[in-house]
């Protein structure tokens, strides 16, 4: 350090001055050479953001080193324990809130609390979730859980015809998204203590009923935020949902009234650590790998719920566990890996129906009459860091792609029959492309539209030789965001709350709107009922109606419907129509 100047004696901090000239540097260098790393070093950017909010907390704690020590200060002792005391009470009265990447989003309050009315009188409601029609979305990702609509065509002019907003309104936290039946759509929040199964009316918002239990999940380290995270599958007028905690519960669509109940980590041994929260509430997570609660929503199958199982640290695991649909008994329990946080759905693959789920660390396929193991493809992943999240896709009868972030990219699988057994055999692995994190690709015309390390990317799967290539990527904001393919148009919502409609053209990326839609961080899948389109974050949902256009409409339900009755309930190879199956 410098002479001291003055009688104060105060030295100037050029040493701390320095490095943190260093520090700023780094920073903008990183902010502005994001893109560049991802790209030519396959760097994600969450670890940049890392290594810049270490670089945050070095520099703070350089300075404040600095003043308590070496400014010569008189009073330097009672000013670092000043600035400890700000920044303590600051971090116990707020929050940082991260995105997917460790971006920063915003600053909350530790003490606020959402206030929601008192449940409603649900005795007397009568909502018909009974009632199916073609324009309903069941459940996860749609009615053949792909995230793909094919019965509609959107009207692409948003300049005359943009999205219109029906209503807006706070919501409790969670991220679970909306399933939409008959003009009701159902969802599951957190309502301070209570995990609830919510039933809004789609076109006003108005909350219909709501089922609620004295249960809430959070993480230890909060990045995964408080709440529950499945989306619900409404089946036959009734409601299955699994909770955060791993409570699986059966409900009368008609009042939202409980039918049956399984607690999934009694069934398993799982040990359930609790704790309580800076707001007073009590919560709980599992004593097991699954450090951001349970996400697989329930798939139905004949007379069957299926969900992913788990178990205690160190197992034994159980992957899948079957119940009955009316009763909640066990029926049956598949596979011994620890499970992640896809969701189970139904492929028809080398001519057989079967499950498809990606697994803690690898991607599997069961007999959905029995559960046994049909094939298993090594994917690594820990379910507590760099955790398998997407979803198998399904792109012909013997083949299938997986991807995910953390540098480990896409794969394709192709499947085989010898003497009775399924066997896999990589095709290719490409690390640089189809790095999704909580979403799931669609594919068009043999290219696939996905975010990829918080760029929207086009890849190429019509050539085995190409091994995905990218076609085109663009960053523009979309983080971790959710889209859906809607005939030729991509509906992609961001991570940040923006709508933006979309050209699915491998030609070029081309932006045809984009609307505000909801606060808050937007991880929960979309749903598209009809025209109506809802959105939800941790803290606001959504409905826009959508311009369609009729003639075009009209002309694609028509091939569709011929295109089913032509090749049956499960078309011809890649996924089935329905994974909401009866056999």
């Amino acid at each position: 350090m410098s002479a001291e100047i003055g009688e104060s004696g105060f030295r100037p901090p050029r040493k701390t001055l320095l490095w943190t000239v260093f520090a700023i540097c780094i920073c903008v260098v990183l902010l502005f050479s994001t893109d560049w790393l991802n790209e030519s070093a396959n760097v994600q950017p969450g670890l940049v953001n890392i290594i810049k909010l270490l670089l945050i907390f070095v520099t703070g704690l350089t300075w404040l080193i600095w003043l308590t020590f070496f400014s010569g200060l008189r009073t330097r002792f009672l000013l670092g324990l000043g600035c400890i005391a700000l920044v303590t009470l600051f971090f116990y009265f707020f929050r940082l809130i991260f995105d997917g990447d460790l971006g920063f989003v915003r600053v909350d309050s530790r003490f606020a609390q959402l206030e929601f009315e008192n449940p409603l009188d649900t005795s007397a409601t009568q909502v018909d979730l009974a009632t199916a029609g073609s324009k309903d979305f069941n459940q996860f990702l749609g009615n053949n859980r792909n995230a793909v609509i094919e019965d509609r065509v959107l009207n692409a002019d948003w300049k005359e015809h943009q999205p219109k907003l029906l209503w807006k309104q706070p919501i409790g936290a969670g991220w679970s998204g909306f399933s939409a039946v008959n003009g009701f759509a159902v969802t599951q929040e957190q309502r301070g203590q209570d995990e609830c199964v919510t039933c809004y009316d789609v076109a006003t918002g108005e909350l219909i009923w709501i089922h609620a239990a004295a249960r809430r999940h959070e993480d230890t380290m909060s990045f995964g935020k408080a709440g529950p995270r499945a989306t619900p599958t409404i089946h036959e007028g009734r409601v299955y949902v699994q909770g955060a905690t791993g409570v699986v519960e059966c409900l009368d669509g008609k009042y939202g009234a409980l039918i049956w109940s399984v607690d999934l980590t009694k069934m398993l041994d799982i040990e359930l650590t609790e704790n309580k929260s800076s707001q007073g509430f009590t919560y709980q997570f599992e004593d097991s790998p699954l450090a951001w609660g349970r996400s697989g929503s329930p798939l139905i199958y004949g007379d069957m719920v299926i969900v992913p199982g788990g178990g205690p640290q160190g197992g034994p695991f159980t992957t899948l566990i079957a119940l009955d649909k009316k009763t909640g008994q066990e029926k049956w329990r598949g596979g011994e890996n620890m499970i992640a946080y896809g969701s189970p759905a139904i492929a028809r693959l080398l001519g057989q129906t079967q499950i498809t789920l990606v697994a803690e660390s690898s991607a599997m396929g069961f007999d959905p009459d029995t559960g046994d193991v049909l094939w298993e493809t090594i994917r690594p992943g820990s379910s507590n860091a760099d955790a398998n999240c997407s979803q198998v896709t399904s792109l012909s009868d013997k083949r299938i792609l997986l991807s995910k972030a953390y540098q480990l990219g896409g794969e394709l699988v192709e499947l085989s029959r010898s003497n009775g057994k399924i066997t896999t055999r990589t095709i290719w692995k490409n690390p640089r492309v189809f790095k999704t994190k909580m979403m799931s690709p669609v594919i068009r015309d043999g290219f696939a539209y996905l975010l990829s390390d918080g760029f929207l990317e086009c890849c190429d799967l019509r050539d085995d030789q190409l091994e995905g290539r990218r076609v085109w990527r663009k960053r523009g904001r979309f983080g971790n965001g959710q889209l859906l393919l809607i005939g030729d148009h991509l509906l992609v919502h961001t991570e940040y709350g923006a709508l933006k409609l979309i050209a699915a053209s491998p030609e070029e990326y081309r932006e045809l709107g984009e609307v505000q839609t909801i606060d808050g961080v937007c991880w929960n899948t979309i749903c598209l009922y009809d025209r109506f389109l809802l959105v939800r974050s941790e803290l606001e949902a959504a409905c826009f109606e959508l311009a369609l256009d009729p003639a075009e409409t009209a002309a694609v339900e028509t091939e569709h419907a011929d295109s089913i009755s032509q090749s049956g309930p499960t078309g011809t190879g890649g996924p089935a129509d329905s994974s909401v199956i009866d056999e």
